[in-house]
């Protein structure tokens, strides 16, 4: 069978300019079947691309927790920037299938990395995995290439609820630790005085200067970061990812605020509420 000399308008994904940075099992799996897609019978074509596209996921989740070893943060942005893209191949092919099966619709849909992300995440106030597959809305009709695609969408969510917990857990765990850290003890208890945790809580406004420099710095650093990883035309899919990174931040200093006091207009006065949620944004 000869060579084709140029890939199918059917794997010309939005970023295909940029595939001599995709790793190369993505690469050679796009390739191959650019190359089988016109010469290979529908039926035999499709049990060829879900094997492939199975191969290739397991091959970028083998990669990722290779690179995780001493980059925990870059292995999940790699894994979600290449499975977005796997699920763009995918995504063609479904809608190839449905040409050929007579649907009527020649019109495709090239969607993209940042449209695929923000439809998974879309306004859930919490990544939990349930709510988060829910939002995915994947219909379960044809189990050829759609069950290839269940398990980029599985990977995919666990790879993007990753990210989100790597940003703001440093940022948010001394706000819980000290929500929940009593300032005095309960009970007074006669004799010697008992060891407390509670004698060395630091004061609020200490943990705010601190929540202040993460969110300058560390934030912005996993902001910088994303973009370098999921970047496209219109940025979209980093931006989503921090959307949620900045609800969960804001959340956890909500919590903080009131157990300050703040909130009753006792205990120390800090950082209100809205000028952290700007501080977030800017």
């Amino acid at each position: 069978m000869p060579e084709k000399a140029s890939i199918s308008e059917l794997f010309r994904l939005p970023s295909i300019e940029k595939q001599d940075t995709w790793y190369p099992t993505l690469r050679k799996t796009v390739w191959v079947l650019s190359q089988l897609h016109d010469f290979v019978k529908p039926a035999i074509f499709e049990d060829i691309a879900q094997e492939a596209i199975n191969l290739c996921r397991q091959s970028l989740v083998a990669a990722a927790d290779l690179i995780r070893v001493k980059a925990p943060m870059d292995s999940q942005l790699f894994l979600a920037r290449h499975l977005l893209l796997l699920k763009e191949v995918t995504q063609n092919l479904d809608l190839s299938q449905k040409d050929t099966e007579g649907s009527g619709n020649s019109g495709r849909d090239f969607a993209g990395m940042s449209d695929t992300l923000a439809s998974m995440l879309s306004k859930t106030t919490s990544l939990l995995p349930d709510a988060l597959f829910t939002s995915l809305g994947m219909p379960r009709t044809d189990e050829s290439i759609q069950e290839a695609k269940h398990g980029i969408d599985h990977d995919l969510r666990r790879a993007c609820e990753a990210v989100i917990t790597l940003c703001t857990d440093p940022i948010t765990q001394p706000l819980h630790v000290w929500a929940m850290t009593p300032t005095q003890p309960n009970v007074a208890h006669p004799g010697p005085p008992i060891p407390s945790v509670s004698r060395h809580k630091p004061s609020a406004h200490d943990i705010v200067s601190t929540f202040e420099r993460a969110c300058s710095t560390e934030l912005r650093a996993h902001a910088g970061r994303m973009r370098l990883y999921l970047e496209d035309s219109r940025t979209v899919t980093a931006r989503v990812l921090l959307e949620h990174v900045r609800e969960r931040v804001g959340d956890a200093y909500e919590i903080f605020w009131e157990a300050s006091g703040s909130g009753s207009g006792g205990g120390e006065q800090v950082m209100s509420i809205p000028v952290v949620r700007k501080l977030l944004i800017d």
